[in-house]
């Protein structure tokens, strides 16, 4: 079993893992409540195309606790609230006030457990227990939601079994 990607790198660069430090960038947001959907679609091992299904079986809670969706990136999910197309720092901005950060194994999740926001990760081309978020579970949850892997995760940006697509919406809602 290979530790955490962020120990490995650590150990190969010769350095020690630290919490990152961004400056973040205002960025005006209306909506005290809110929750963040990654719309990844630069990798398509990391897409996941079940997001509709999810807000549209989350919307009845979502609505009567007056909590917003917003997407960060890629083409617009529909039954979000607004789509965000942000550089880093601001989208760091928006994340680190979010009520949770949903979305696959990236940066952006990272960013999210180092600032103990809750979140929901997606693996769809590697393993959970690889690439999971790495800060403060003890301050905030963390679910990481892996397919059942017909062998194995591909390791790849391309996964013409798109795996990820395998995870039950109901499971995500």
């Amino acid at each position: 079993i290979m530790s955490h990607l962020l120990e490995e790198y650590a150990k190969n660069l010769g350095v020690k893992v630290s919490k990152p430090i961004v400056q973040e960038h205002f960025y005006p947001l209306l909506d005290d409540k809110y929750i963040i959907i990654c719309g990844e679609d630069r990798v398509q091992s990391k897409y996941y195309k079940h997001y509709p299904l999810v807000l549209g079986l989350s919307n009845p809670i979502l609505k009567k606790n007056n909590i917003k969706v917003y997407q960060l990136g890629g083409k617009e999910i529909s039954g979000v609230d607004k789509l965000l197309n942000l550089d880093f720092k601001k989208s760091a901005y928006a994340i680190s006030r979010c009520m949770l950060y949903i979305g696959p194994d990236n940066e952006l999740s990272q960013y999210a457990s180092s600032q103990s926001v809750n979140t929901l990760t997606l693996f769809g081309n590697c393993y959970a227990q690889n690439s999971k978020p790495f800060w403060d579970s003890e301050k905030s949850t963390h679910i990481n939601l892996e397919p059942k892997w017909d062998s194995k995760p591909c390791f790849s940006t391309t996964d013409y079994k798109e795996q990820i697509n395998s995870i039950k919406p109901e499971e995500v809602s």
